[in-house]
């Protein structure tokens, strides 16, 4: 991070033309702190900003654009720099007098303070947020609020206007829909409105050599747009791709539906496993000893388990509970490549998913873990309200699978309480096509994609 970076982040922002589709805050994240000065005052670092923060901002304004900083409500930062706690009055009035416009408030867990004795934590947490909160609306200065996914989201709404939600995430498939899966975020859709926002996180970096597909990313920006979430470009977009510019920037999904004014969160309204949805992952359970015997690798019905010889095959990581593993195959010139294996349910075989003639080996687990047959369900529907003069719901439908699934329902069957003959206009957000009028929908979605669509009631 540098004044230089910054700033030319800034002008290329402004090249793309990305401030006209509504990405106009420029954040800094943590590590542009150095120290506090003799009377408590928060610095910048001089080497990384030499010219100041309160002429950077400036030169953000200059362009047409907003300027926001990150901090702690702890009085150390994730990364070892000066936190907010006891300083929240000076730190206010500073981000005031630098410009600033959005205050990212976080919460360090190995830098969380102990609440007093007889306070629990979440109530001590919700004070030193409100502290900081008064504060800002102290300086008379307009700034977005942003507190930390550990609050207490029905206090928290009322003096912020952002919560941060989960882990970050990374340019992973199964990462980004694992945390849009997570309990959390499905019980904070109720908060979600005008002026209150769950934050999920900046959106993914986009890599043509690696990370996720064109196909998975939208799904990414889809999911992000039907779900409120403020939309941040987390990646280095110097060098992306045309494909991932004309996904960030579709009008469409982020006018009518992650800016529609109703401000309703989608919520998942159908989940359907297929013959190849079931992914292995690793469960605690006491393997059968004579499971390691079997002359084939077959899938045991009766178990649930993984029947395996001793090859030449590991699994990377440390194991952990219920988690998904990638799995490392291993020929006989140790030659490695990192893939991902399903159940074929007509063989009872584990099959590597770029070939399906390629069947599972692995080396022995210890005693108190085994390999099991598990996951998420691979047709998800995401089904929300909007406030739209033309349309009145947005449904994202999503193929978690790497095989090709038909997604097929009626529409009733999907949305509580709509009667049995309501037929609606759809229209592929994406495509750009009017799909017809119908009871329902009957589509096939390539593995890993995602349709979206727009609907209008007749």
């Amino acid at each position: 991070m540098s004044e230089h970076l910054i700033k030319t982040s800034v002008d290329r922002l402004k090249e793309f033309s990305l401030d006209s589709f509504g990405y106009v805050y420029v954040n800094l994240a943590d590590c542009w702190q150095s120290n506090r000065d003799k009377n408590g005052d928060i610095l910048e670092d001089p080497k990384k900003f030499s010219n100041g923060l309160k002429s950077l901002g400036a030169y953000i304004h200059s362009r047409g654009l907003k300027f926001g900083l990150y901090t702690d409500v702890n009085n150390v930062t994730c990364h070892g720099k000066p936190g907010s706690y006891g300083f929240e009055k000076l730190d206010a009035a500073k981000y005031a007098e630098w410009g600033v416009d959005m205050v990212t408030n976080d919460n360090c867990p190995q830098h969380s303070l102990t609440a007093p004795s007889g306070v629990d934590h979440l109530s001590q947490l919700q004070l030193d947020y409100s502290i900081m909160s008064q504060a800002l609306n102290g300086t008379g200065r307009p700034m977005v609020y942003v507190v930390s996914k550990s609050t207490e989201p029905e206090n928290v709404s009322k003096i912020s206007h952002v919560r941060l939600v989960g882990q970050d995430i990374t340019a992973d498939w199964d990462v980004m829909l694992n945390k849009v899966d997570t309990s959390e975020a499905q019980q904070l859709a109720q908060y979600a409105k005008p002026g209150f926002w769950n934050d999920l996180g900046t959106l993914a970096p986009f890599d043509d050599h690696g990370g996720m597909s064109t196909d998975e990313y939208r799904t990414h920006f889809s999911l992000w747009c039907a779900l409120k979430a403020p939309l941040m470009l987390g990646s280095n977009f110097f060098n992306n791709s045309r494909d991932w510019l004309s996904i960030v920037t579709n009008k469409k999904a982020i006018d009518i539906i992650n800016q529609d004014p109703l401000g309703s969160q989608a919520k998942l309204f159908y989940s359907k496993h297929t013959e190849f949805s079931l992914h292995v992952i690793v469960t605690n359970a006491v393997c059968d000893s004579e499971q390691w015997q079997y002359p084939v690798w077959t899938y045991n019905n009766q178990t649930n388990q993984i029947q395996v010889r001793d090859k030449c095959l590991t699994l990377t990581g440390q194991l952990q509970h219920g988690q998904y593993w990638y799995i490392t195959a291993k020929s006989c010139d140790n030659s490695t490549a990192s893939q991902r294996w399903f159940l074929d349910r007509l063989t009872n075989q584990i099959l590597f998913d770029a070939n399906q003639s390629y069947c599972l080996t692995m080396s022995k687990l210890n005693a108190e873990q085994c390999l099991e047959v598990g996951g998420f369900p691979s047709i998800q529907i995401y089904l929300g309200h909007l406030s739209h003069s033309r349309y009145m719901y947005v449904a994202v439908l999503i193929n978690r699978d790497i095989f090709p699934n038909i997604v097929s329902f009626k529409w009733a069957d999907i949305i509580p309480d709509l009667p049995k003959s309501q037929l609606f206009k759809m229209y592929d957000v994406w495509t750009s096509e009017r799909i017809g009028t119908r009871l329902g929908h009957y589509v096939t979605l390539t593995g890993h994609s995602s349709q979206t669509i727009l609907l209008s009631s007749v």
